[in-house]
C-alpha cells in the first residue's frame, strides 16, 4: 500500500488538474510544482488502480509526469469544498445519455468500490501471489455481478442527479450551435418505411415500389446527382488517408527526438485479435503540444509538398506506400480510402487542401472524426466549382460532439460551404410481410 505522503511547506493553494481524462486524477501546484494525488482515491489507488497510483498523463503535451505526493488530504476540488468541473466525454456506444457522459467517473469509480467490498464480504482475495491488485480480473470473472452492481450505481446516480446534481449540463443545443455557425439547413420531405432494422430507410413521396428504398445519405445523393451535381460519399476516413500521406514526412520526422515505436493491433477475421502494426510517432501526436513545438517545421513542410493541385497528387501517389505504417495506425489505409483522397484532392485543390492539413496538425485526435458524409460539386471545363459539403440527418438525429466540433472548426478556419439536409418523416410506408 501507499504511504501518505506529507506535503512540504507548501501548503498548495493553487492547483490545476493535470488531465481530467484520468481515474486516478492528479494535481499540480503551480507554487511548489509538486504533482499530488488526493487522499479520497486512496482504495482506488492501492487496491483497484495501483498502476495509475504514481504517475500522471498530461493532456497537453501526453508526457508522463511523476506523482510527487500521493494521497494528499484535500487535494480535489470535491475534498476542498469546491464546485467540481465537469469534464463530459464524447458519445460512444452504451454511453450517449447526459448521465453516463458527465458522470463517467463517478460511475466507474463507484461500481469498482463496490465490487471491491463484494470481494472483502465474499471472502474473495483481490491480490495474487505476488501482492499485485487482482480486482480488474476478477471483475472479468463476475461479469453479471459486475452488471449487476453497474445498474444499481446508474440508478442511484440518476435518483441523486434528480434531486441534488452534481452537474449542470449547460452544452448548447443543436440548434443553437447550428445558428451561432450560420450553418444552412435545408428539409426535405419522403416516406420513412416502417418497420425496419439497423438504419432507416425512404422512399419519395408517392413511390410505393420498397426496392427503390434508399438510406437517408443515398436518398439525398440521389437529389443532387439529378440536380446536375457530382457526389462523393466522404465522412472521414479519406480526410484521414489524405492527411497520413501527405504528413507522415512531418509526423515521422527522424531530427524529432520525440519520436518513438507506437503500435496498434488490427482486428483480424470475425473480430479475432489480428496482426500489430507499427509505426513511429511522436510521443505528442496529435496534442496541440506537437503543432506547436513543431510549428516551423509544419509550415516549412506545406511549403515542400507543392504549389499547385498537381503537385499535391503527385506527392499523395509517390507517398501512398511509405505512409503504409501510419495510416494503418490511423485506419485510413484501404483502396477506397485512398481513391476517394484522391479525388478530394482533385476537387479542392491544393490551398483548401493545405488549409485542412494544417487544421488537423493542430490538434489531431481532437478533430479527424466529425466529417459531413458527403462532397458535392459540379464539373465545368474549368474545374470543379459550387464545392459543398453536405450532412444529412434523419428526422430523428442529432449532431455529434465530433460533428460540432467539425461544424465549429469551418466556421473559425476551414471555410467551406456546408449545410445540413434533413429528412423529414411525411409519410409512412409499412414493410410488406412485416409485423406491425
Amino acid at each position: 500500500m501507499h504511504e501518505e505522503v506529507k506535503p512540504a511547506s507548501c501548503g498548495h493553494p493553487k492547483l490545476e488538474l493535470l488531465s481530467p481524462w484520468e481515474l486516478i486524477r492528479k494535481y499540480t501546484c503551480a507554487t511548489c510544482h509538486g504533482v499530488l494525488t488526493c487522499s479520497c482515491d486512496t482504495l482506488l489507488a492501492t487496491r483497484v488502480l495501483p498502476h495509475q497510483a504514481m504517475q500522471g498523463t498530461d493532456s497537453y503535451s501526453a508526457a508522463r509526469v511523476a506523482v510527487t505526493h500521493p494521497l494528499t488530504p484535500n487535494a480535489c476540488d470535491a475534498c476542498r469544498g469546491l464546485q467540481s468541473k465537469p469534464f463530459p466525454r464524447a458519445e460512444r456506444r452504451g454511453a450517449t445519455t447526459k448521465i453516463h457522459r458527465y458522470y463517467w467517473r463517478e460511475l466507474w469509480t463507484e461500481a469498482h468500490l463496490r465490487f471491491l467490498q463484494w470481494c472483502d464480504a465474499e471472502g474473495i482475495p483481490t491480490r495474487d501471489e505476488s501482492g499485485k491488485s487482482v480486482v480488474l480480473r476478477l471483475e472479468h470473472q463476475h461479469k453479471d455481478r459486475m452488471k449487476q452492481v453497474e445498474r444499481e450505481v446508474l440508478a442511484e446516480v440518476k435518483q441523486l442527479h434528480a434531486v441534488k446534481p452534481k452537474y449542470v449540463y449547460d452544452e448548447p443545443s443543436d440548434a443553437e450551435v447550428l445558428k451561432d455557425n450560420g450553418v444552412r439547413i435545408t428539409d426535405v420531405k419522403a416516406a420513412y418505411l416502417t418497420p425496419t432494422r439497423d438504419r432507416v430507410l425512404v422512399l419519395p413521396l408517392g413511390v410505393t415500389d420498397q426496392s427503390q428504398a434508399q438510406s437517408v445519405e443515398e436518398f439525398v445523393a440521389t437529389r443532387l446527382r439529378a440536380d446536375g451535381r457530382e457526389v462523393m460519399f466522404c465522412e472521414s476516413l479519406p480526410f484521414q488517408a489524405i492527411y497520413g500521406c501527405l504528413m507522415w514526412l512531418w509526423v515521422q520526422d527522424p531530427a524529432d527526438p520525440l519520436v518513438r515505436p507506437a503500435g496498434v493491433r488490427r482486428k483480424g477475421e470475425g473480430g479475432t485479435d489480428g496482426q500489430l502494426v507499427w509505426t513511429l510517432l511522436p510521443a505528442d501526436y496529435g496534442r496541440q503540444a506537437h503543432a506547436d513545438r513543431r510549428q516551423a517545421k509544419l509550415e516549412e513542410h506545406l511549403d515542400f509538398i507543392g504549389t499547385t493541385t498537381e503537385d499535391l497528387l503527385r506527392a499523395f501517389d509517390y507517398w501512398l506506400e511509405y505512409s503504409r505504417p501510419l495510416r494503418q495506425y490511423l485506419w485510413a489505409y484501404s483502396p477506397e480510402d485512398e481513391q476517394r483522397a484522391r479525388v478530394i484532392i482533385g476537387v479542392l485543390g491544393v490551398e483548401r487542401v493545405k488549409t485542412i492539413l494544417r487544421w488537423l496538425a493542430e490538434a489531431y485526435w481532437d478533430r479527424y472524426v466529425g466529417w459531413p458524409d458527403l462532397l458535392t460539386w459540379r464539373d465545368t471545363p474549368e474545374g470543379p466549382s459550387d464545392i459543398l459539403f453536405v450532412e444529412v440527418k434523419s428526422s430523428s438525429d442529432q449532431l455529434s460532439d465530433d460533428q460540432k466540433t467539425w461544424i465549429e472548426g469551418n466556421r473559425e478556419k476551414l471555410g467551406f460551404d456546408f449545410e445540413i439536409v434533413k429528412v423529414h418523416r411525411t409519410e409512412r410506408v409499412h414493410v410488406a410481410g412485416a409485423n406491425i
